[in-house]
């Protein structure tokens, strides 16, 4: 018996059922073009595993299709991978400067309590609040120095800092958040 819980080709359209169910075209969209990809890519695994088990080529069966489905076909994978592709570039490269950003602060801010990190992608900057001793103008132009080591050079810094005092308190770091 089958359970409730969404299986891997079913996941895009549980979450497509999720979005429609929330009023959340965007969601709905993506989740159904997951769909796509799945039925598409599974056809052709389908073809040529097909083809392989019966000891012919895969490409024996696409040179029997008549021309307008030939290019139909390919056109369809082209529309599908090209999007999924620039998706995964990005997604990928947004990673990599998460990572790069965190490995960033976690070792060139060490000496220094961080209150608060945001990354705003919009801007593509980095703002820091931190307490501690004062990052003098020399030290701050060698960290900007240094994100080139950590593949983030092209990332804004900008660093808020807040002088350790035995008076700070909640409204005193409010300005910084």
């Amino acid at each position: 018996a089958r359970s409730s819980h969404c299986y891997s080709f079913d996941a895009p359209i549980c979450t497509a059922g999720y979005g429609l169910a929330n009023g959340n075209v965007r969601f709905l969209l993506g989740a159904l073009y997951l769909f796509l990809i799945n039925c598409v890519f599974i056809m052709l695994i389908n073809i040529v595993g097909t083809r392989i088990m019966m000891r012919q080529s895969p490409l024996s069966s696409f040179k029997e299709l008549n021309m307008k489905m030939r290019i139909g076909l390919i056109s369809l994978i082209v529309l599908l991978v090209l999007p999924a592709s620039y998706s995964a570039v990005t997604l990928t490269m947004d990673q990599a400067r998460k990572e790069g950003i965190k490995q960033f602060v976690g070792k060139e801010f060490a000496n220094h309590t961080i209150i608060n990190q945001v990354y705003k992608s919009s801007s593509n900057e980095l703002v820091l609040t931190v307490v501690g001793d004062p990052i003098s103008e020399e030290e701050l132009e060698t960290l900007h120095q240094k994100q080139a080591s950590y593949g983030i050079q092209s990332v804004q810094l900008k660093v808020n800092q807040v002088q350790n005092s035995p008076t700070l308190d909640s409204e005193a770091t409010k300005e910084f958040y």
